[in-house]
């Protein structure tokens, strides 16, 4: 007959609680891994290997949860996790900082850009009020040397046919003689 040691080893440990549990065999393996990790190490982490557990262990295991090793296990993953996680943590408010700053900055450009555009329209009016008068005076100015050219223009057509009627007029003496 079987004593009640020998009955927990061919157990296992979680026959006591029916339903799906966290397997810490790997964790042990894990913390020897982070442990050595840390001073710089290269260790096998034994995840292919199966676990063998220590009667008493189990009996731990089933009884109260986990083992001593265990707990300092994950206190130990917990801490590196948080470690890990701290420099995210802190970008992360960088990251909502810089999104702030730059919205303030865009912002601030938008309405730099809305007040140079009011600028440009507004020198652009003061301009067409300066330049109209002047486009004004040109376009008169345009105006008066195009008479000006045409009464060129006439009084050399006048010109020239005087000097026809000149020549025939001589012409027609010296013919006569």
């Amino acid at each position: 007959m079987m004593q009640e040691g020998e009955e927990d080893d061919n157990k296992p440990a979680v026959a006591e609680n029916a339903g799906p549990k966290i397997k810490m065999g790997r964790i042990g393996k894990k913390k020897s891994a982070a442990a050595a990790a840390a001073k710089g190490g290269v260790v096998d982490t034994g995840f292919n290997k199966p676990r063998e557990q220590a009667p008493d262990e189990m009996d731990t295991r089933g009884n109260e949860g986990f083992s001593e090793t265990d707990i300092e296990f994950m206190r130990q993953a917990i801490q590196i996790l948080c470690r890990s996680t701290n420099p995210l943590g802190k970008s992360i408010d960088f990251v909502t900082d810089d999104v702030d700053s730059m919205s303030k900055e865009y912002e601030h450009w938008r309405k730099e850009a809305i007040a140079c555009n009011q600028q440009l329209e507004e020198a652009q009016r003061t301009t067409e009020e300066i330049i109209q008068p002047l486009q004004d005076s040109l376009a008169e100015l345009e105006e008066k040397i195009r008479e000006q050219q045409a009464k060129v223009n006439s009084t050399r057509a006048q010109i020239l046919r005087n000097d026809i009627t000149v020549s025939n007029l001589l012409s027609s003496v010296i013919m006569m003689q």
